[in-house]
């Protein structure tokens, strides 16, 4: 929040803004407001007014008037309204420690707090339901057997956050990995649970697509689905590797080009990270925290894929739908790797990866000063 409104206002922060004004009397703008009986629905035609209503409620019951501080203060409280539901779903499973590392690795992740002081994008209220998902997920993963009631709230939110913007269908990629990972969900009550919520949670858009085609005959949806360069497959896997250190959003938002070390640690680092992950997780005698971080790096593999299969080009408010599945898996990894193991190889793998954790944070940290 340090001097919030000293730089000037952006195209992709203020677009959901202009709608909220139909709070407090103004006109649906043609331009930023898709709107049905005077009501705004979406502010583009892959982005709904979630975020817009609710700063406009903001408006009409606080009698202020639009501050640029003020709008962006919004997605930051959005994002930080995340971690206590993070943590809350999140202790059964992971601990105080792995939850401190998570928040850590989340807290220095230069892309998402710049994205996040403008909200540029938008990313902030797309990151809520991501996290609330995993959230979802880990406290579901509490119980033995998960319920389906909890495969119906993951479908749910990965639905709602497709509506809230169309790119966050990726998502949708990290369900089904989340269902087909776990045996115990891989049945016909969790498949039907899951699409069922999926069904709710789209429900939405679906009412919105189907009012726009019989209004204008057409599927909302499906305009502005192409456009711009697409990355190939290397280019968005290095992106991907290097997005926690916010290399691309600096020289765009502040002008700063980045150290080419400090990219290419980051990139050495998570890349290794991720790979120890993936090794003790595919052992034969990987237990049930193993097998969650196996699935949390399948999601991360699986929403990257989603990223590259885009049809439009993708930038790093794009990219960042991978963010945290990674670290997620990261922090499983750890908390089912204690150095007290029996078993020599999985004590030389949770020291090599308390290691290679805590070199990373040590850039983390360089980079967040610099920031």
């Amino acid at each position: 929040s340090v001097r919030l409104s000293a730089q000037g206002p952006e195209y992709d922060e203020l677009h959901q803004a202009v709608g909220a004004f139909t709070w407090i009397g103004a006109a649906p703008p043609a331009s930023f407001c898709l709107d049905f009986e005077g009501i705004c629905v979406l502010t583009t035609t892959y982005s709904a007014a979630i975020k817009t209503h609710l700063y406009g409620l903001f408006l009409r019951l606080s009698g202020r008037a639009f501050d640029l501080a003020d709008w962006r203060w919004f997605g930051i409280l959005l994002v930080a309204a995340s971690l206590p539901l993070f943590a809350a779903g999140a202790y059964p499973v992971l601990g105080r420690r792995e939850i401190a590392l998570f928040f850590l690795l989340l807290l220095t992740d230069g892309s998402l707090l710049l994205l996040d002081r403008f909200d540029w994008g938008p990313v902030a209220l797309a990151f809520l339901l991501r996290l609330a998902m995993i959230a979802v997920w880990l406290g579901g993963e509490a119980s033995d057997p998960p319920r389906p009631g909890n495969t119906f709230a993951l479908g749910a939110l990965a639905g709602l956050a497709t509506f809230e913007k169309l790119s966050s269908f990726v998502l949708v990629l990290a369900l089904a990995a989340m269902i087909l990972g776990d045996r115990r969900r891989r049945c016909r009550r969790h498949l039907t649970a899951g699409l069922s919520g999926l069904a709710v949670g789209a429900l939405p858009l679906l009412l919105v697509n189907l009012g726009w085609l019989a209004k204008n005959g057409e599927l909302i949806s499906l305009q502005n689905l192409r456009g711009g360069p697409r990355l190939d497959a290397p280019q968005l896997v290095h992106e991907l590797l290097i997005l926690g250190y916010g290399g691309r959003v600096r020289e765009f938002m502040l002008g700063l080009s980045p150290p080419q070390w400090a990219e290419i640690g980051e990139a050495a680092l998570v890349t290794t990270l991720l790979l120890l992950v993936l090794f003790v997780s595919l052992r034969r005698d990987a237990g049930p925290t193993l097998r969650r971080a196996r699935i949390a790096l399948a999601a991360f593999v699986a929403v990257g894929a989603g990223l590259w299969a885009m049809p439009r080009a993708t930038w790093a408010n794009h990219w960042i739908l991978a963010t945290p599945f990674q670290y997620l898996a990261i922090g499983l990894a750890l908390r089912a790797l204690p150095s007290r193991e029996t078993s020599r190889a999985k004590r030389v793998a949770g020291l090599t990866l308390t290691v290679m954790v805590s070199l990373w944070v040590g850039l983390r940290l360089v980079a967040l000063g610099s920031l």
